[in-house]
């Protein structure tokens, strides 16, 4: 049995697990973009400058440099097989639906993730809050 433990263990290296759940803290970790996603029961909608706020505001797994996403790092995260967020997470953000990224074009307009697609939104709207830690 410990033999297989190991071998799993080591294909999961090799092969490149890339998301694994970290359930006691409520977070994904994405191992080869090196972010921490929070994944907790608190995935709520808000305008974009609420989103900057309680990313800046949140405190998990005993963190608290929680940031807003940039459009990339919310890609990164989006399944395009399924045109949803990967199925490592336990609270998805619901098909159809959008969620606020930090990166703006002028005139303050936003991107938003859809899932399944992108667009550009202005800061008044309400759309879902994922918040990130570390970087790309």
């Amino acid at each position: 049995m410990k033999k297989l433990i190991v071998i799993l263990m080591v294909a999961q290296v090799l092969f490149g697990a890339q998301y694994s759940r970290d359930s006691v803290n409520n977070i994904v970790i994405d191992s080869k973009n090196r972010l921490e996603w929070q994944d907790d029961t608190n995935i709520i909608q808000g305008t974009w400058r609420g989103a900057i706020n309680r990313c800046d505001a949140m405190v998990l797994d005993g963190k608290s440099d929680w940031r807003l996403p940039n459009i990339n790092e919310l890609r990164s995260i989006l399944d395009y097989q399924t045109n949803r967020e990967k199925s490592i997470f336990i609270n998805p953000i619901p098909v159809s639906r959008y969620a606020w990224s930090s990166s703006s074009m002028p005139n303050l307009i936003f991107y938003v993730l859809g899932f399944p697609r992108g667009f550009l939104s202005k800061t008044s709207s309400s759309y879902y809050i994922r918040c990130v830690r570390g970087g790309i």
